[in-house]
């Protein structure tokens, strides 16, 4: 992911979101219409929810980082979730994609 990439996601910076899991899934989404779902492999610390699955919390994103492996997205709550964005991550199609309320779509590989 370049930092273009994550200047698309810096929308989520501040928002309320509710982060679900189902499936192996893992989705971010907005009252105002944003969601990011997550296929590729996704490590989750500080959250006691994340052992079982199907969860949905309501948390405040407060961070997100690129470092070499992938991404950070950091809750107000001092949880995060990382997404594995190497090729051993690799978990479906795409790696993400997020959708914005107006239809558009970014797709990361």
């Amino acid at each position: 992911m370049s930092e273009r990439g994550l200047e698309s996601l810096g929308m989520f910076i501040g928002k309320a979101v509710t982060v679900s899991h189902l499936e192996g899934q893992v989705s971010i989404s907005t009252d105002d219409g944003w969601s990011l779902h997550i296929y590729n492999r996704v490590v989750f610390s500080g959250l006691h929810s994340a052992d079982a699955s199907p969860f949905s919390l309501r948390l405040e994103v407060t961070a997100s980082a690129l470092d070499g492996g992938g991404l950070t997205l950091t809750f107000d709550d001092g949880s995060a979730l990382h997404v594995d964005l190497s090729d051993d991550g690799c978990a479906g199609p795409e790696a993400m994609q997020l959708n914005s309320p107006d239809g558009g779509i970014i797709v990361w590989n």
